[in-house]
């Protein structure tokens, strides 16, 4: 990875442990997961609930804490909310550390890149555990009044604020043979007399217009066709404004009543009614006080059997005697609502504790009306209580779980708000006040603007607008100001909160700081494009998939099987149908048996594209399962080896063809183990069968191992140290037990994981050569021994020109001598001419000293040696070898040596002695010539290779063209007294400096002789050859 994605790594990282330190504090349960949905992260509330630990929760293993009935279903919506980077949202139970299973609310967000990609999941669960069993409750409750109003003896109906009909209980479609709809638009009135439509619709009318109760006396047609009288009463429900929302009406069969008016009866059968009903009912005088319980009501208060009130005898009892049935904490209200109600009139409805049988309280809602006579007298109230003790819980656990959430938002580390259906905010949770440093009211009017970077509130507002326009959620990335005054990149989502009709009631907002990812994406984009690209230059793509179908390919996968991305993800068929018919089974069944044991496979085949080609696909799979083991997907990735598979075929036709020369080669191949014995060696080796030498070392059969023990002791070393080593030459035995000599040469060899397996080489039978070698090294010496010889013979031709050279300074010396001796008879001595006289003679014996060493260099049998020296300098001392020679036969010399030449290596006495055999040929060559001037020419000069070049030409006659090759033969002489060996040892001699010598007959008048040695840097033969 590049050094900015390791950057924007550690960043993330960072980011994340801080932002776990706030999870792990806040009152809620929390989760994170990976893009691919593995669970990577839950804070220490949430392990504390399970009761497990991080561990066991990351990956799948969630899933094993969901209740058994959820799990599919929970599965099912959180992969499909994968797949379309969807919020999630699913009711579901979870167990705890005690082993039970509480109902939570779990809610997943997507935080996506710029470019859509979902980089990470974050989510809570709500625990609803309390308000689902109060949902039940109250479903239940709900369920039980339905019972009541269609069991209770009476005509129960309801109707919208318009007084249109909208429930009718079954007791009254039952008793008018009408269905709902022939109640509506006015359909009742023909259920209604029609001498009492008038009084009854216009009465009604005035209750809609006026808000207030109606109460009427009105004859109703039974289903029969008979008309009955009915004592009809409707109520308004009001929501918390105050605004009409619905009107409640029942209706009493007074029928016998009005046309007997037998009161005792109609009580009589009021209290079978009221004891008959599956509800706590109850009536009492016009003052107030407490006549008749029912039956169920006074079970539930423990009133004995006998007692008057199941009875409805009026024992005197004062208003207010009832009050102490309730709990002491509301006999103040009870009684204030109770004297409201006898005081005006009118019904009403309160909510109070009452006192069972067993001395518990529980929460009642009480609702009673006055009953009244034609003339409007009050007869009795008559009231009903209904069981509300769940309804309370819920509300309560509501409550808490409406403080547990708005906690939950107030810790949350993000942004949270809240608007209106329009956008105007009316909610923002602390994190966000104290992050801009505002009040809710610098929101409000669109002022939320100020607070986003101009550059960035075009496009969020006109996201926002699109919005609310068009009731959709919405994503946008923006830089917020905080209070300090800096920009900080946020990653907003937006979702809106409809009512069941589906119409938007409030829009919220999440926001997420996302400056460092947002700052680092680029580098991250960066990453995956080297990603991206080295896939393809290595030509390995990637894949996922399932049994049914593929999840996800690598754009070198679309490359590698050739199909068009723009198509997007092939068919499984598709894929299929591209692998070669002879290996589409084996692929099958290779693949099936992976995932039957659950282990990773790796294979090769071949694939056949449409235009007929062949490619070699390597593949390799990784499958992963779930918890209870089921297949999830499989991971897996394919390298194109065809390339390789070709270099393979040419390789096994390369060793073929290597194999068909070895066996035809002189050579041979071995190969030895890490013991260095013989595990390999091809037919021919040792020119014999090799049976016999396996599984033995090359110095079991070694002739030299004790002769010549330090080139032995040097290969051991070499092996023992693992290196190479390049031809060592040794003698061994053949299976006739002959000596033959060996040149081997060898590399170690090691395996993939770097361990020493032995060596691997070639072997050589170098017999013969070494044979030509020893000839060769006599020849070297009669060679030597002949340019000793020629060094003689001409140290004898230049015996005259050496004694005039010797006795020249012997005579210096003995004249100075004399002249010391003068200046010693002088009185007194002239000490400083004596002096003077005494260093030349040091001067002279010095000189005569350097002749006679250069003679003695010449004339001594030595062995050849090399050294760096200057040949300008050289040269002059062969030209004063030469001075006698040169001087007798009158040639003037020359010379042109080139300044600042490079010192040359080789043998000084060898090379001066071609110098003097080329200039005593010249010398020769120009005594026969009678005319003209006889002059030498000496030159030196850098080659063009770097080297030396030394020209030695003469005035003489000159070599006939015929013969320029044969002057350097043994033996090829134009002198009466020559035997004609200077010019072919002086060839020899320059060839194994590694230079060369010619002659250049194109030169009139005479010849030049030529040659030329390498520079000093440059390496030398050994002269002796």
């Amino acid at each position: 990875m590049s050094e900015d994605g390791e950057g924007a790594e550690e960043a993330l990282v960072s980011g994340e442990q801080e932002l776990r330190l706030l999870v792990d504090t806040i009152p809620a349960l929390v989760w994170s997961a990976g893009p691919e949905g593995n669970i990577e992260y839950v804070n220490q509330r949430l392990l504390e609930y399970l009761g497990a630990t991080l561990g066991e929760i990351t990956g799948d293993g969630w899933m094993e804490t969901v209740h058994p009935d959820d799990v599919a279903f929970k599965t099912h919506t959180w992969l499909r909310n994968l797949e379309s980077g969807t919020p999630h949202d699913v009711v579901c139970r979870f167990r705890g550390a005690d082993g039970r299973y509480r109902w939570f609310v779990v809610n997943g967000a997507p935080l996506k890149a710029s470019d859509g990609r979902v980089l990470r999941w974050y989510g809570v669960l709500i625990d609803i555990d309390d308000r689902t069993k109060a949902e039940e409750a109250l479903r239940e409750s709900e369920y039980k009044l339905r019972q009541i109003i269609d069991t209770v003896p009476g005509l129960i109906w309801s109707t919208g604020p318009d007084g249109e009909p909208t429930h009718v209980s079954q007791r009254l479609l039952d008793y008018s043979g009408m269905r709902l709809e022939d109640f509506k638009h006015v359909g009742w009135e023909a259920f209604v007399h029609p001498d009492d439509v008038p009084e009854t619709a216009r009465a009604f009318d005035h209750a809609i217009q006026t808000g207030t109760s109606y109460r009427g006396v009105l004859r109703l047609r039974r289903a029969d066709g008979e008309f009955r009288w009915h004592h009809a009463r409707c109520e308004p429900l009001r929501d918390r404004q105050g605004r009409i929302i619905q009107w409640y009406g029942l209706s009493f069969d007074i029928d016998e009543g009005k046309k007997t008016e037998e009161w005792p009866r109609f009580v009589t059968q009021l209290q079978s009614i009221l004891n008959v009903l599956p509800a706590y009912t109850w009536y009492g005088t016009p003052s107030g006080s407490l006549t008749f319980v029912n039956k169920r009501q006074g079970d539930f208060l423990g009133v004995p059997k006998d007692h008057p009130l199941r009875f409805g005898i009026d024992i005197g009892a004062q208003w207010d005697d009832w009050i102490p049935l309730l709990h002491p904490d509301d006999h103040e209200e009870a009684r204030r609502y109770w004297s409201n109600l006898l005081r005006s009139g009118e019904g009403g409805e309160h909510d109070y504790r009452v006192r069972d049988a067993q001395g518990n309280y529980r929460w009642f809602l009480t609702h009673a009306e006055p009953l009244r006579a034609s003339d409007g007298t009050l007869l009795l109230w008559i009231g009903t209580t209904l069981d509300i003790e769940e309804l309370k819980c819920t509300e309560q656990a509501l409550r808490e779980s409406e403080y547990r959430l708005r906690q939950i938002i107030d810790t949350v580390p993000g942004l949270i708000w809240s608007t209106g259906p329009d956008g105007e905010p009316t909610h923002a949770n602390q994190r966000l006040l104290d992050y801009t440093g505002t009040r809710l009211e610098d929101f409000k009017n669109r002022k939320w603007e100020r607070f986003l970077h101009p550059d960035d509130l075009p496009d969020f507002i006109k996201t926002i607008d699109h919005a609310i326009q068009t009731g959709t959620s919405c994503e946008a990335v923006y830089r917020l100001r905080q209070s300090n005054g800096g920009y900080f990149w946020h990653h907003a989502r937006i979702e809106p909160l409809r009512d069941p009709q589906g119409q938007i009631i409030q829009w919220y907002g999440l926001s997420v700081d996302v400056d460092q990812g947002k700052k680092s994406e680029d580098r991250l984009r960066h990453s995956e494009a080297y990603l991206a690209e080295a896939q393809r230059l290595s030509h390995t793509g990637s894949a996922a998939y399932n049994n049914t179908a593929l999840l996800y390919w690598s754009d070198e996968t679309y490359r590698i099987l050739e199909f068009d991305p723009r198509n997007g993800l092939p068919s499984r068929d598709a894929v299929e149908q591209r692998i070669h018919p002879g290996d589409r089974e084996r692929v099958r069944e290779e693949a099936r048996r992976a995932v039957e044991q659950k282990r990773d496979y790796k294979l090769e085949y071949r694939i056949e594209l449409p235009a007929g080609n062949i490619k070699y696909i390597e593949m390799t799979a990784h499958p992963k399962f779930s918890a209870n083991g089921e297949l999830l997907e499989v991971v897996s990735t394919l390298l194109d080896v065809t390339e390789r598979k070709r270099a393979e075929q040419a390789l096994r036709e390369s060793e073929g063809k290597f194999r068909d020369y070895a066996e035809s080669a002189s050579d041979w191949f071995w190969e030895i183990g890490p013991d260095y014995r013989f595990t390999l060696l091809t037919g021919n080796a040792f020119g014999s069968d090799t049976a016999d030498r396996l599984g033995k070392t090359c110095w079991d059969r070694a002739l030299d191992l004790e002769t010549e023990p330090e080139k032995w002791l040097h290969l051991q070393a070499s092996l023992d140290s693992r290196k190479p080593f390049r031809d060592f030459v040794y003698c061994s035995d053949r299976h006739n037990g002959s000596p033959m000599y060996v040149k081997a040469s060898g590399k170690p060899v090691f395996d993939a994981n770097g361990e020493f397996r032995g060596y691997r080489g070639t072997g050589t039978d170098v017999t013969a050569l070494m044979r030509a070698q020893a000839e060769r090294e006599r020849l070297r010496e009669l060679e030597s021994e002949l340019a000793h010889m020629n060094r003689l013979s001409v140290m004898g031709e230049l015996t005259a020109s050496l004694a005039h050279e010797i006795t020249q300074p012997i005579a210096a010396a003995r004249n100075n001598a004399r002249a010391a001796t003068h200046f010693l008879d002088r009185n007194p001595p002239d000490l400083g001419e004596i002096r003077e006289a005494l260093a030349c003679i040091v001067d002279d014996a010095d000189r005569a000293r350097d002749i006679i060493d250069r003679i003695r260099d010449h004339i001594k049998k030595a062995p050849p040696r090399k050294s760096r020296f200057d040949l300008n300098k050289a040269i002059d001392e062969v030209i004063g070898l030469a001075r006698s020679a040169i001087t007798t036969n009158g040639i003037s010399v020359r010379t042109r040596l080139a300044e600042a030449l490079l010192p040359i290596e080789g043998d000084r006495v060898q090379l001066q002695q071609v110098v003097l055999n080329l200039i005593l040929n010249a010398v020769e060559a120009m005594s026969t010539i009678e005319a003209g001037s006889r002059e030498l020419f000496i030159s030196t000069e850098e080659s063009q290779t770097g080297g030396v070049l030394v020209s030695v030409r003469d005035s003489g006659p000159g070599i006939d063209p015929d013969h320029v090759d044969r002057v350097f033969q043994a033996f090829y002489t134009t002198k009466a007294s020559g035997v004609g060996m200077g010019l072919s040892i002086s060839r020899s001699i320059i060839d194994a400096h590694g230079g060369r010598l010619w002659a250049d007959p194109d030169v009139s008048p005479g010849a030049v002789l030529r040659f030329s040695l390498p520079g000093g840097d440059s390496e030398v033969t050994n002269s002796s050859r």
